[in-house]
């Protein structure tokens, strides 16, 4: 089972690569922002995994309904909401820009 500390370096992890990715490889600025959202959109993904097990822990120990209590999960879904409507936006405009030619 992946525990939550784990599941959250995940997330470091892939935000570190983009980054020594961005500033290495002279990555694109909408590419880099584009994995940096994808970062933000599985947020809810780790979030679920991440607190399942405890909160089904808790439901069959104490009979309760272990459902999610954090005031937190609310805005961090907001954010994974508006960073999955920016990932179409972005692969949209990505999709329309013409392809860079190299200098013969």
């Amino acid at each position: 089972m992946m525990s939550t500390v784990r599941v959250g370096m995940i997330g470091v992890a892939i935000a570190v690569v983009v980054a020594v990715l961005s500033i290495r490889s002279r990555l694109d600025a909408t590419v880099a922002a584009l994995l940096f959202l994808i970062v933000l959109a599985l947020g809810v993904p780790a979030y679920f995994v991440g607190s399942f097990l405890p909160g089904m822990s808790l439901a069959d120990t104490f009979m309760i309904s272990g459902g999610d209590a954090s005031p937190w999960a609310a805005p961090l879904y907001v954010v994974s909401l508006l960073a999955a409507g920016a990932i179409v936006g972005l692969a949209v405009r990505l999709a329309g820009r013409k392809p860079a030619t190299a200098p013969v």
